[in-house]
């Protein structure tokens, strides 16, 4: 045992050194990315506030053997840093499901509260019906079942909220109520379809309601987030653009974009855009609509187009452009017949010529022997 506690206290000991330094880490390069104004935004005070505690607690005072126990359970609130993994992860669509439970969760505290408030509401006016009824009544007044469950108030509402969670409530108590008056069935009966049928499924269905609002909600700040990376992405083509377009006429030629693509910092932008250097002799003839030059526009759509999925649009052009490819074969291919036909036909011209030349030679010759 004695050794099992040891080894349980070197792995703590071991946990605690290894996330103070991957939360120092963290801050620390947040600071050194953002500059010192990072330490002093209220959003960021209770990181540092818990990146000092851990480092004063594991650090500090721990090799000197000092025990403050009230701030080593304040380092149970680094639990708390697992919010802004959350948020940064939150527009991810493999962690949608997980947001949208922390977010229903942290969201539903102000229905949660009304409906806490409701249930006391429901409970109390039972309550003092039940009390009326069955703990001082007459009947009842012998019985120790009914003094012990609804003899007051306050044994009302608890009895009532047993009754509300549907937990042995008939076998409890009920049955033996009714055993002496049989209406108390009836009041329990009416009781749990005001408070379990119509009361905690409204409450269900606005938590639901929340939840899909807030659904809508981040679908919306989605799309508006990538339509600002696509106002960005196009903002910074264009400035690419103007920088490869050496005389600023607004128009890119075939001279000046290989021009261009010479430079270092061209062929790391276009890196940056995923295109490499061996397919810059290829990108013109992919980005060229047959013009020689092409506009910002048109540098811009062409640039998003090899960089994004492909579209339905993109599709049929380009199976508009097969269809073309292929007609231009067929052309080609007339022609090509038509050509092996009249070269067919000179052939048996020039084998007609071969045979007269022949006969025209030999005619020559008896000529010349006579």
């Amino acid at each position: 045992p004695r050794n099992t506690t040891d080894q349980d206290r070197l792995l703590s000991t071991i946990f605690e050194n290894f996330f103070t330094f991957a939360f120092v880490l963290d801050l620390s390069m947040s600071t050194l990315c953002w500059g010192w104004t990072y330490l002093v935004k209220r959003e960021n005070w209770l990181d540092v506030f818990l990146v000092f505690l851990g480092v004063l607690t594991t650090w500090i005072l721990g090799p000197f053997g000092i025990e403050v126990e009230f701030l080593r359970k304040l380092t149970a609130l680094r639990t708390m840093r697992l919010i802004r993994l959350a948020r940064a992860v939150r527009l991810r669509p493999e962690f949608k499901e997980m947001w949208a439970l922390m977010k229903g969760l942290t969201e539903s505290g102000e229905t949660l509260f009304w409906t806490y408030v409701m249930i006391f509401c429901v409970l109390y006016f039972f309550a003092i019906i039940a009390t009326s009824l069955i703990g001082k009544a007459d009947a009842f007044k012998d019985d120790e079942l009914a003094q012990e469950y609804f003899g007051d108030v306050l044994r009302s509402m608890l009895s009532l909220f047993q009754v509300m969670t549907l937990d042995s409530w008939a076998s409890g108590f009920v049955r033996q109520l009714m055993d002496i008056q049989v209406w108390t069935g009836g009041f329990f009966i009416f009781f749990i379809a005001v408070a379990v049928f119509v009361m905690l499924n409204l409450v269900t269905a606005v938590i639901v309601e929340n939840a899909f609002s807030d659904s809508k909600s981040e679908d919306l700040e989605l799309a508006v987030r990538l339509e600002r990376e696509k106002e960005e992405e196009l903002e910074d083509l264009k400035q690419f653009f103007l920088q490869i377009d050496l005389d600023g006429n607004g128009a890119l030629t075939k001279q000046e974009f290989f021009k261009a693509t010479k430079q270092r910092k061209i062929r790391q932008k276009l890196r940056a855009l995923d295109i490499m250097p061996k397919d810059i002799d290829e990108l013109w003839d992919i980005l060229d609509e047959g013009k020689g030059e092409m506009n910002v526009e048109e540098f811009q759509s062409g640039i998003r187009r090899l960089r994004g999925e492909a579209k339905a649009k993109d599709i049929l052009r380009l199976y508009k452009e097969v269809r073309q490819f292929e007609a231009s074969v067929d052309e080609v291919e007339g022609h090509l017949g038509a050509s092996r036909e009249r070269l067919r036909n000179v052939q048996d011209q020039l084998s007609r010529c071969k045979v007269d030349v022949a006969a025209f030679t030999r005619t020559l010759v008896r000529a010349k022997e006579a």
